[in-house]
């Protein structure tokens, strides 16, 4: 498999606390990797919580993505495996 190209996670929703809803940073909040926004005209329905469930999604990313990568790699799953996908699903959903 190659190597990802993405910046390294973890990702944070606004680690940081201020008021850039919807911005995903990575964990020391130096870097801004995305940003879940709405795009006038598109997307004139989408609500506030709906953005920012959508930038929990994407800060996730990083850990779905290993999670994806383990299990290929090793063509079976564990128990550790799947409580990291039960908390990266946990982290996905925003409940972490």
């Amino acid at each position: 498999m190659s190597e990802a190209k993405f910046t390294k996670g973890p990702w944070e929703v606004d680690p940081l606390g201020s008021d850039w809803l919807g911005s995903v940073f990575t964990h020391d909040g130096s870097i801004q990797v995305a940003q879940a926004q709405q795009v006038k005209p598109y997307c004139l329905d989408i609500k506030q919580e709906e953005r920012q469930a959508n930038a929990h999604l994407i800060a996730a990313a990083p850990e779905l993505y290993a999670m994806l990568a383990e299990i290929v790699d090793d063509g079976e799953i564990s128990l550790h495996q799947i409580v990291r996908a039960e908390k990266a699903l946990a982290k996905a959903r925003g409940e972490v």
